[in-house]
């Protein structure tokens, strides 16, 4: 298991590359990108009572933002670091409340997404990431 400490530098090191792959899916996704990830949104929406399958939804629409990017470096360290972390991101999201403030903040990147703004996808982002990161700490303590 990682420490505290590793943990939450990994947390840092995640939520820069998935800012930086949210505006570069938002410059380059495609068509079927952005169907992919309303997909997932939609999946989310529909799996609020579900945590499981809301988690599921969760790292599919991650992965699809890194596909987005059209970056094959970002997308592999954005899949180790999301790895590595996987247990602690799951113990962020154990209440149904959680998962909808979850679904809101994702909703709010894929709409950046589909609107093709990369700065507004940065900044939707950067705020999912905030409060993923309260999230998990708040869990777990690190």
């Amino acid at each position: 298991m990682l420490n505290a400490a590793r943990t939450r530098e990994l947390i840092e090191v995640r939520g820069g590359l998935e800012i930086q792959a949210a505006a570069y899916a938002a410059e380059r996704a495609t068509d079927a990108d952005v169907d992919a990830l309303r997909g997932y949104i939609e999946v989310m929406a529909d799996s609020l009572e579900d945590l499981d399958a809301f988690l599921q939804a969760d790292i599919r629409f991650h992965l699809q933002i890194a596909v987005s990017a059209d970056n094959v470096v970002l997308k592999d360290l954005l899949q180790s670091t999301r790895s590595l972390l996987r247990l602690w991101v799951e113990r962020g999201l154990t209440e149904k409340d959680q998962a909808e403030a979850a679904y809101r903040e994702h909703r709010a990147v894929f709409r950046a997404i589909e609107a093709r703004d990369p700065d507004a996808a940065l900044a939707a982002m950067r705020d999912h990431m905030a409060a993923a990161a309260d999230r998990v700490r708040s869990a777990t303590v690190v």
